[in-house]
């Protein structure tokens, strides 16, 4: 079964600030890994939030060192546990933040390896200072935009949103809602979001669920009955086109 499933790459982008994206990145690969997926956990960020962070996985090289040094990747991607690995790429994302034909085939190379070993690779992504989400998470075949349940998250949302159509040309999304008060309060929040994303930007958004902290153990169920199976090839136009396509 798992040998017939293409590998599926899933960014995380946070629709606002705390938003718990990086837990909910955590938790996913360790529930995927947990149900003997195999995992590869890209993490973005750095400090003692990140994603290794939150592991206690020290930082001692990133992606790109596989390209600029030479250095074997089996230095780089450290194993967490069964099934789950995890690697840095923030110094990956503010190398590939600038679109080029250049850092495109960076991403695409950095990319390649990670699908290949991996069922599932999550990508705790960065939204860098100008705004933008690297070219390495503009190759994900799904985009999860977390969003916590505030007075601003419609707003964080859609801007999110709105700029990953822009500059990435992306046209559908899943949305994940944190920290809800109730079921409901996250559906009118989704309705908002979907209904805005549909008549401005004419994209999709789908509600990937209310998540509530501390988070459920069936992740793993969650995602795999609400994300559909992209085949690996359909990323390729997010990685290699600026801009939303005509």
């Amino acid at each position: 079964m798992l040998a017939n499933r293409p590998t599926q790459v899933i960014a995380f982008a946070g629709g606002g600030k705390a938003t718990g994206r990086t837990t909910l990145a955590v938790q996913t690969a360790i529930s995927l890994a947990r149900s003997r997926y195999r995992v590869i956990l890209v993490d973005e960020n750095s400090g003692p939030a990140s994603a290794m962070g939150s592991l206690e996985i020290e930082d001692t090289g990133d992606l790109v060192d596989a390209l600029i040094a030479g250095t074997p990747l089996e230095k780089i991607i450290w194993k967490v546990g069964p099934n789950l690995w995890i690697a840095s790429a923030k110094r990956t994302a503010a190398l590939l933040s600038v679109d080029s034909p250049k850092a495109m085939e960076i991403a695409a190379t950095l990319m390649a390896p990670l699908e290949s070993a991996a069922n599932f690779v999550l990508i705790d992504s960065l939204v860098l200072d100008s705004g933008q989400l690297s070219l390495l998470s503009a190759q994900a075949h799904h985009m999860v935009v977390v969003v916590s349940a505030t007075p601003d998250a419609i707003t964080s949302a859609y801007t999110v949103i709105k700029r990953l159509v822009k500059e990435r040309g992306r046209d559908g999304f899943h949305l994940a809602i944190t920290h809800a008060h109730s079921h409901m309060e996250a559906a009118t929040i989704y309705d908002n979001v979907r209904k805005t994303a549909q008549r401005y930007l004419k994209v999709r958004v789908d509600f990937l669920g209310s998540l509530p902290f501390p988070l459920p153990d069936n992740l793993s169920d969650i995602f795999l009955s609400c994300l559909p199976i992209i085949s690996s090839n359909s990323a390729t136009r997010y990685a290699t086109t600026s801009g939303r396509k005509k």
